[in-house]
């Protein structure tokens, strides 16, 4: 999972000593902190070699369902088909990025008519200079930036137990 925005600038503020306190939570706190911070911004961005502009106030990428072990913003990633998830938030304010937040905390966004893009791709260039980076809740530094699969780069060995949030199907 990596991301662009909001939540990659939380990723980077967050004080060690906050996180070595309180876990996981110290970057709600800091999100709290940063809320002042929250702006949609307009991103310039080539998906699988084609380029296009969106506003967001962040964009995930994953190659799971799941975010920060718990939300499902690319709740259609699958590890192993061979593509990246994308979804860009956006929200005109802090009420609208609540509401947004409540749907993905539901399931619903994906769905929802206004504030979110998802979309699945192979290769995606961020080419807005200067916007903050987070690869798994750390920082990874600013754009410009490339991710791209790399399909079966890696092996897993998993207990023959039900599908997890990981895969929904035999691997490609």
């Amino acid at each position: 999972m990596a991301s662009i925005g909001f939540d990659a600038l939380v990723a980077q503020t967050t004080p060690p000593a906050l996180k070595k306190r309180l876990g996981a939570m110290a970057y709600a706190v800091q999100a709290a902190a940063e809320l002042k911070q929250l702006k949609s911004a307009p991103i310039r961005l080539a998906i699988d070699g084609r380029a296009t502009e969106l506003q967001a106030i962040m964009v995930v990428l994953g190659n799971t369902r799941l975010y920060g072990g718990v939300l499902e913003i690319t709740r259609l990633a699958e590890f192993n088909d061979g593509l990246l998830d994308l979804c860009a938030l956006d929200a005109d304010g802090v009420l609208q990025a609540l509401k947004i937040l409540f749907d993905v905390r539901r399931g619903r966004h994906i769905a929802a008519a206004q504030g979110v893009l998802y979309q699945q791709l192979r290769d995606v260039v961020f080419m807005t200079p200067g916007l903050p980076v987070q690869v798994d809740g750390d920082p990874a530094g600013q754009t410009p930036m490339r991710f791209h699969v790399a399909p079966a780069a890696v092996r897993l060995v998993m207990p023959n137990a039900p599908r997890s949030a990981l895969v929904r199907r035999p691997a490609v």
